[in-house]
C-alpha cells in the first residue's frame, strides 16, 4: 500500500518536449500539494532530460531504448509510492483543481476505486461524463460508452491499479482495457466538470491504426465477459468498433467522389 493521501503522477513521454513542459507545469500548479511526479522517457535518448531539469523534485527515468507507452507506465507504477495513481499523457494538461477534487470524492466514498472527469479537446471540443455513469459501469465500459473516462481524466486507487498491473502491451485503446478491468473490481464516480485539456498533436495514438486494432482486440480479449451480458452489449461495441475503423480509413485514404459514381 502506498502513502495515504499521496498521489503519484506518472507521465510517459516520447519526443514531445514542447508539450511535456506544459504538462509538467499543470501538475506542479495543482492545489493538491501531496503529489510525486514521475517522468518515464521512452525515447531511448534521454530526450526529455533538458525539460525535466527545469523542475524540482521530479523522478526522471530514461529508458535505454524505446519500449512503448505501457512499458513506461508499468515502470512508473513500479517505482511510485502514492495511494492514488494518475496516469497522464504528455500532451495533456490538468486543471489546477483536478486532483484535489477527485481525492475529495475518494475520501468520502471508500467503495469508489476510480474517479474521472470531463475535459476540453482541441480535436472534438468539450466532453462531459455520461450522466449517471457511476457505481457499476462495467456494462457501459464493454459498450465503449464511457467516452470521457480516458487515461488522463482518471484517478485510481493504488490497490485497483496493482490488481491490474502489469499493463499489457496492447496496440491501442489502452484506456478501454483499463476501464473494463477496473470496472470488474470497483465502483466509479466522476467530477462533472472540465478538468483536463487534451491537445491535438500530429502523432495522436488515439487516431492511429493501433487504436482501431486495439478496439477489436478488446472484443476478442473479453469474449467470455461479453457472453455474460445480453447480445446488445456486444452488438453496440461492434458497431462502435466498425465506425472507428471506417473513420480511420476515411482519414488515411485518398479518394474521389468520382470513384463511387
Amino acid at each position: 500500500m502506498g502513502d495515504t493521501g499521496l498521489v503519484s503522477v506518472i507521465i510517459p513521454t516520447y519526443f514531445r518536449n514542447d508539450l511535456l513542459r506544459d504538462c509538467l507545469l499543470s501538475v506542479t500548479n495543482q492545489t493538491y500539494e501531496n503529489a510525486e511526479i514521475i517522468v518515464v522517457d521512452d525515447s531511448g535518448e534521454q530526450y526529455a532530460d533538458e525539460i525535466v531539469n527545469q523542475f524540482d523534485g521530479i523522478t526522471y527515468i530514461p529508458f535505454e531504448e524505446n519500449q512503448g507507452p505501457n512499458a513506461a507506465r508499468n515502470m512508473g507504477i513500479r517505482v511510485s509510492s502514492g495511494n492514488y495513481i494518475q496516469l497522464l499523457d504528455d500532451d495533456d494538461c490538468l486543471d489546477e483543481e483536478k486532483i484535489k477534487r477527485q481525492v475529495s470524492i475518494f475520501e468520502n466514498n471508500p467503495e469508489v476505486g476510480v474517479v474521472y472527469c470531463g475535459g476540453r479537446s482541441e480535436a472534438i471540443g468539450e466532453f462531459f461524463p455520461k450522466e449517471g455513469a457511476r457505481g457499476d459501469v462495467l456494462r457501459l465500459a464493454l459498450q465503449f460508452e464511457l467516452p470521457s473516462c480516458v487515461t488522463s481524466t482518471m484517478l485510481a486507487r493504488r490497490d485497483i491499479v496493482e490488481d491490474v498491473y502489469p499493463l499489457p502491451d496492447v496496440p491501442g485503446s489502452d484506456d478501454t482495457y483499463w476501464k473494463i478491468e477496473f470496472a470488474q473490481r470497483c465502483a466509479f464516480d466522476y467530477v462533472d466538470d472540465l478538468l483536463v485539456t487534451k491537445r491535438a498533436p500530429d502523432t495522436r495514438r488515439g487516431e492511429s491504426r493501433g487504436a482501431v486494432d486495439g478496439t477489436w482486440d478488446i472484443l476478442d480479449r473479453y469474449a467470455d465477459l461479453y457472453d455474460e451480458f445480453d447480445e446488445d452489449v456486444r452488438r453496440i461495441a461492434e458497431s462502435k468498433a466498425t465506425k472507428r475503423e471506417a473513420q480511420y480509413s476515411l482519414r488515411s485514404t485518398s479518394w474521389s467522389c468520382r470513384k463511387v459514381l
